[in-house]
């Protein structure tokens, strides 16, 4: 699969996520609890993340917001530029990425996507 059909299938991944919950904020704000169902399917994800120490933090954390894709759709980083992307991520779009797990995501995500 071509970076640019993976891009349109995250990205409508996105607009679903996003119709879905403003769907349930107006039936919220406007009282109707009836009960109505609404099912959206969503595309598989294309990648998953790498076995390796850090797996699991990545996993917990970056896929709150976006696909595992994202990571290796970027250009290999170095620790600093992942460091700097980790810390973006918390400070910009509010990840709750413990601090004490910073260096580990950091180190995974270099093993993943990375240069020296």
């Amino acid at each position: 699969m071509k970076n640019e059909q993976r891009n349109i299938l995250v990205a409508a991944a996105m607009v679903a996520t996003a119709l879905c919950a403003s769907l349930a904020t107006v039936a919220s704000a406007t009282g109707d609890t009836s009960g109505a169902t609404v099912t959206i399917t969503l595309p598989p994800d294309a990648r998953s993340f790498g076995p390796g120490p850090g797996q699991s933090i990545a996993q917990a954390n970056c896929t709150i917001c976006h696909a595992a894709d994202y990571v290796y759709m970027q250009p290999p980083l170095t620790a600093d530029q992942w460091r700097a992307e980790v810390t973006k991520m918390q400070k910009v779009y509010g990840a709750p990425i413990d601090a004490s797990a910073v260096d580990a995501l950091v180190q995974y995500l270099v093993g993943q996507n990375g240069k020296q």
